[in-house]
């Protein structure tokens, strides 16, 4: 699948386990792009959010070579 075409899915759509959809609607992410848009910071303090979750996303991020997308734009961490 395409890189823009894949960020821009519902991730109802994909391979997500129903927990991973269930709590990325509970922090209202509709497409794999919402969230790695998001910042390291805001995104761990999210009501949803749990290691296993990211660990669910970093895997499917690796699996369509796209794990770098989830760096913040010109490695800004603000942590």
């Amino acid at each position: 699948m395409e890189i823009a075409v894949l960020l821009e899915s519902s991730i109802q759509t994909l391979e997500f386990s129903n927990e991973f959809k269930q709590a990325s609607s509970e922090m209202k992410f509709a497409r794999v792009r919402d969230i790695i848009e998001t910042r390291p910071e805001e995104l761990f303090c999210r009501k949803g959010f749990s290691y296993t979750w990211l660990g669910e996303l970093t895997s499917f991020l690796m699996k369509h070579s796209i794990l770098h997308l989830l760096q913040p734009a010109g490695g800004k961490n603000h942590f």
